[in-house]
């Protein structure tokens, strides 16, 4: 077994959806044909056991979003057909898809929130480069990199000079009616900028070129 288990929020929402299938037999002789330790296997790691196809993704996309349905609905009864259909066959989605017990186990995982991977992606590339700039030494060539990625942290956690003007000058209290000065100055970043330039490289012309 490898080193990524199915956790046990993931292993409740998988069990909620299979609630859902539990008049469908075909399906559940399939499921209960699983090797334990494939039950145990998060959605990246079972996919690694197989070649994952597009229809594969076809089928899980439908399956998850059809279960969100019914769960908001709280009916909580799904039908296979409504799977599949219009993505492969009766025949080939019990005959052959559900005969290999990865496949099966691969598709009734949740699928991977892939905003929480981006975001956690960001976070290590973020600290990776913070810890680069503070140890690189300040000269003619390092300065333009070090402003630039200062500029780009900034937008990415101020939002970019144009959203921030647009948003101080629209900052207003709905329930009073009056304007409300954040707490941010949105000219802050643009004076911190030209203090940094004045202090690395005051001879020098040392602002970042847009590529």
């Amino acid at each position: 077994m490898g080193e990524l288990v199915l956790d046990e929020e993931n292993t409740s929402r998988r069990d909620q959806l299979l609630s859902c299938f539990k008049e469908d037999s075909s399906l559940m002789q399939s499921i209960s044909t699983i090797p334990p330790e494939l039950q145990l296997m998060s959605e990246a790691e079972l996919g690694k056991i197989f070649r994952v196809t597009p229809m594969d993704y076809a089928l899980k996309k439908q399956l998850w979003n059809k279960f969100y349905e019914v769960e908001k609905l709280g009916t909580m009864r799904l039908k296979m057909v409504d799977i599949y259909g219009g993505i492969c066959s009766n025949q080939y989605f019990y005959n052959e898809l559900t005969k290999n017990p990865a496949r099966v186990a691969w598709l009734i995982v949740p699928p991977i929130d892939t905003d929480s991977l981006i975001e956690e992606a960001f976070r290590f590339s973020f600290e990776k480069v913070r810890d680069g700039i503070l140890n690189m030494p300040i000269t003619e060539k390092s300065a333009p990199i070090i402003l630039k990625a200062f500029q780009y942290f900034a937008d990415r956690h101020l939002g970019p000079m144009v959203q921030r003007l647009e948003t101080k000058n629209m900052n207003i209290e709905v329930d009073g009616g009056k304007m409300n000065q954040g707490s941010v100055d949105p000219y802050e970043i643009e004076e911190k900028l030209r203090e940094i330039r004045a202090k690395l490289l005051p001879s020098k012309d040392v602002t970042p070129k847009d590529e």
